[in-house]
């Protein structure tokens, strides 16, 4: 069903505030834009900027809620019958793809965060989130504690592949970021073994 006129007034309100913040993000810096200069370019009132984004950094970051929700309906769906890598590959892989869109607007956004400290760790809070649900999950199939080493790194790993994938594509848009993570999980294949033999699960606890 199609989205009523109501809902895609929102969306487009959101969108507006989303790359008036980027602009002048780019223009003027982030310390020195205000809530108040993003939401007069799309002629709307502070407190409606913050209907759509509690606080000024949350609009360089509008879908990780919505990415976070994706990773975690991806992993509830494994049955358990495929390799722990391939199921990590296949919720990375449609991760990457709602990160394909909009390779200019993605770039820009990158370089925002990047010129930032503060942007920069609001960044590495919402990719560990994402690292953190891998290695749950790795866990949980591997039947390991969730302090445990391997799956940790099974997180971790994973996200370095993402975030590996996600430069590479940003660097040359005509690159498919969905065959970028696929590459690097066929490099990360060597830890197979460990993620199946359960003599090795036993020895790498802690």
């Amino acid at each position: 069903m199609a989205p009523g006129l109501r809902e895609r007034k929102k969306e487009a309100t959101r969108e507006a505030l989303i790359e008036a913040a980027l602009e002048l993000f780019a223009t003027h810096g982030f310390d020195a834009t205000s809530v108040d200069q993003i939401a007069e370019r799309v002629e709307v009132s502070a407190r409606t900027f913050h209907r759509y984004f509690p606080a000024k950094e949350d609009v360089l970051f509008p879908d990780t809620p919505l990415r976070l929700e994706l990773v975690a309906t991806l992993l509830a769906s494994d049955d358990g019958t495929r390799p722990v890598l391939e199921v990590l590959c296949a919720a990375a892989t449609e991760l990457a793809a709602t990160l394909a869109t909009d390779p200019r607007r993605q770039a820009l956004r990158f370089r925002i965060i990047e010129g930032n400290d503060r942007l920069r760790a609001h960044n590495l809070r919402a990719s560990e989130e994402i690292a953190d649900r891998f290695a749950a999950h790795a866990a949980t199939r591997l039947g390991l504690g969730r302090r445990d080493r391997l799956p940790n790194l099974l997180g971790q790993w994973s996200l370095g592949v993402l975030r590996t994938a996600h430069r590479r594509w940003l660097a040359d848009p005509k690159l498919d970021i969905v065959e970028e993570v696929r590459a690097g999980f066929v490099i990360l294949e060597t830890v197979e073994a460990a993620t199946t033999d359960t003599t090795t699960k036993r020895s790498r606890k802690r």
